[in-house]
């Protein structure tokens, strides 16, 4: 609607009004600053966004990112710091008006409120007049760093992590045969040619290669196969080293200490063939050990004897998903093999290719040693190395007393039978696994883990980052006093402080109209900014908005708002104290 309406007073023109008329309506509820509480709004949730991102990108695999987390941090910290800006905008516009109602307020003041708010170099020059628009619009201005901090708290680190998984393994259902005996007291003739190829794997410690599927890093897991089923004992025999006097005093020369001397490390390995019958007989591997374990010259030899016998076991197997290799879990014995069945049918021939010929072949020639001590009179004891280098790996010597201890019966020695046992449990899992006649897949549950790539996110250049943007936020926010004395909604546009300051081209919209409604109201008017002259007075100029009909382009050198007559006197600019 468009009410025409005529004002007049003493000291202003008959003003034909436009449009509707509003009424100053101030209030609390009546013109919240929506746009600049969204806006703040908007930084709370584009800030706990990037805290959350950064949260649930913790220890996660970068694998399971399609896009990185970083891309969608820039996006969260980018769209709140864009609403930082929304909000000092909205804030700085209701500080400049709530500047315009003070009783006391000045040009300058509203020129000051402006500038400060907008211009960071004005913020700097004036924090101590107008101190919320400065500090607010230098929070912000700097709270962009909050970007780069957010992106270096998230880095790329290694974590080893486990899942589930079922895998299909390929594995031999037999166990091949390891060398071949000769003759009618059954000779050892050699290996087989599979089992030299294995035994040479073994002694380079190759990785045994294996078929499986499922498996994509380190997987634990136990398979059912061919293995050794152990069963050992211990009993000990007595010695004494200390050469033996007759019954007059004197040393008995003729004595095995003198003679013969004692085996004080003895390791082997055999076939013994268990016979059960005429047509009944069973191969076994017989493993003994014995070793003076004190350095006491009198006291118990220890007598460590396993008996291995064919069976099926199941093993606890670690496999590189990634090399497709399978090994024993070197965290675990013999003993932690399940025995599932024992083979009472194990070879008992002999001659032609055996399963265990070969395998006690090289457990002897490469365990089997001898260790004997003499005494020597004068020299004192004499310590040989007979055979095999197993005893020097199991002996004790103290090295301050290591060149004495071969020359006295301080020797003594660590069990060698674990070690025995874990090459031939070993030994049999190679040749397990690398069996050709009638392998079988098997379908286990495993425990899969390997170390991946993760982000990490670091807490004290989140706690940063968050710090920077809340410390814009809160300045932000008393700029916003005073809303409450609006009688409309306000702005900055320069249409609506035009009108607050009374331009005459815009006399006919009502003063308490918003910058919209004047547009809408008198958009159709046509404007221009140059000369416009007074009153028909061609040295009476002015530089304004006006009617396009009336305004002319300036000319370079013309002075505006003074008489030609006057234009002699001295002029000095208000703001700058320029005399010109």
């Amino acid at each position: 609607m468009t009410q025409n309406i005529r004002h007049s007073s003493s000291s202003y023109k008959q003003i034909e009004r436009q449009g509707t008329l509003h009424n100053w309506l101030p209030g609390r509820s009546k013109h919240l600053p929506w746009q600049g509480i969204g806006a703040l709004l908007g930084v709370l949730a584009g800030l706990a966004t990037a805290v959350g991102i950064l949260s649930g990108a913790n220890e996660q695999r970068t694998s399971e990112w399609k896009l990185q987390p970083s891309v969608w941090l820039t996006v969260a910290y980018t769209i709140t710091n864009l609403f930082l800006i929304m909000a000092l905008r909205e804030a700085c516009t209701t500080a400049w008006w709530t500047t315009a109602l003070c009783e006391t307020g000045t040009v300058a003041d509203l020129h000051f409120t402006w500038a400060r708010g907008s211009s960071v170099w004005q913020a700097l020059k004036g924090t101590t007049k107008f101190k919320f628009v400065a500090y607010a619009c230098l929070a912000v201005s700097i709270s962009p760093i909050n970007g780069p901090i957010f992106q270096r708290a998230l880095t790329v680190g290694q974590k080893t992590v486990s899942s589930a998984a079922t895998l299909q393994i390929r594995i031999g259902s037999e166990m091949p045969t390891t060398g071949y005996l000769t003759g009618r007291n059954a000779q050892f003739a050699g290996l087989t040619s599979n089992f030299t190829l294995i035994y040479q794997d073994f002694s380079s410690k190759i990785p045994i290669p294996v078929m499986v599927t499922g498996c994509d890093d380190i997987c634990t897991a136990v398979v059912t196969g061919p293995g050794l089923v152990a069963n050992c004992s211990t009993s000990y025999a007595p010695f004494d080293l200390n050469p033996p006097e007759l019954p007059d005093g004197s040393l008995n020369f003729s004595a095995p200490i003198w003679t013969t001397g004692f085996d004080i490390f003895t390791t082997n390995a055999t076939v013994d063939t268990i016979n059960r019958g005429t047509q009944d007989r069973r191969d076994v591997i017989s493993l003994h050990a014995q070793f003076k374990n004190t350095s006491d010259c009198a006291g118990n030899f220890i007598n460590n004897d396993c008996t291995l016998s064919l069976g099926v076991v199941r093993f606890p197997v670690i496999i590189d998903g990634k090399q497709n290799t399978i090994q024993l879990d070197p965290n675990t014995t013999i003993s932690h093999d399940s025995v599932v069945t024992v083979d009472d049918n194990v070879d008992g021939q002999t001659f032609g290719p055996t399963h265990f010929s070969g395998l006690a072949f090289v457990l002897n020639t490469g365990f089997g040693s001898t260790m004997n001590m003499q005494f020597g009179g004068a020299v004192n004891y004499i310590s040989k190395l007979v055979n095999g280098v197993t005893a020097t790996r199991h002996v004790t010597i103290d090295a301050s007393t290591f060149d004495a201890a071969y020359t006295n019966c301080s020797l003594s020695f660590t069990n060698p039978m674990d070690e025995m046992l874990a090459a031939a449990r070993e030994l049999v899992f190679r040749t397990t696994m690398a069996a050709t006649e009638s392998p079988t897949t098997q379908t286990v549950q495993a425990q899969q883990s390997g170390v991946v790539q993760v982000y990490i996110t670091h807490g004290g250049f989140v706690a940063a980052g968050v710090i920077f943007t809340l410390l814009a936020w809160l300045l932000i926010i008393p700029n916003f006093r005073g809303y409450w004395k609006f009688g409309r909604k306000v702005s900055m546009s320069p249409i609506e402080t035009a009108k607050a300051f009374a331009a005459p081209l815009l006399q006919q919209a009502d003063p308490n109209s918003t910058a919209e409604e004047i547009v809408k109201t008198l958009g159709h008017k046509d404007v221009r900014y140059g000369v416009v002259t007074k009153a028909g007075d061609e040295h009476n100029m002015e530089l304004m908005m006006d009617d396009p009909k009336r305004v002319r382009t300036p000319e370079p050198g013309e002075i505006f708002g003074i008489e030609s007559a006057e234009m002699t006197k001295d002029i000095t600019d208000v703001d700058t104290g320029y005399h010109r």
